[in-house]
């Protein structure tokens, strides 16, 4: 865990500033390779799926785990709109006077190193890797052994890029 908390961190200190154009290109290419290795990911799911499924999970837990054309649909939605989204929520505002005089504006901050754990849903992953990552951050993503075929592909797919 310290080595991935140390890589993290020295991440996080190469990254632009918030608002750059490299996070507009960030979120291009996630849905390019999103979209050219969805293939590859759906034949990981199913390996997730059928392995849940003889793992005696739910059948609503089964479900959670499963991708098809609608997911890829939908994140590739997410990031269209968060692309749009970017100038705005990573701009400082122009600021106004508050009562005693002194000037107000937000001038919007990257958490830094933002940790995700979460289970059984595979678009996690990608959102995890896009919403924090797009305005600044650092993520560390970490799915539940229900995905964990998911989880690779997504992750070769990316490394790809």
């Amino acid at each position: 865990m310290d080595k991935i908390l140390d890589g993290a961190t020295r991440a996080r200190a190469e990254l632009p500033p918030p608002g750059d154009e490299r996070y507009d290109r960030y979120c291009e290419a996630l849905a390019d390779v999103l979209s050219s290795g969805w293939a590859d990911v759906l034949a990981a799911n199913a390996t997730d799926v059928a392995q849940g499924t003889r793992a005696g999970l739910g059948p609503e837990l089964v479900d959670r785990l499963a991708l098809g054309k609608r997911h890829l649909d939908a994140l590739v939605d997410l990031i269209a709109r968060t692309r749009v989204a970017l100038p705005t929520v990573t701009a400082p505002t122009v600021g106004h006077r508050a009562g005693n005089g002194a000037t107000v504006r937000r001038l919007p901050k990257p958490l830094g190193v933002v940790l995700m754990i979460f289970e059984a849903r595979p678009t996690v992953t990608v959102e995890g890797a896009l919403l924090p990552v797009a305005v600044g951050n650092v993520a560390i993503l970490r799915g539940g052994t229900e995905i964990a075929a998911t989880n690779q592909a997504l992750a070769v797919a990316s490394a790809g890029r």
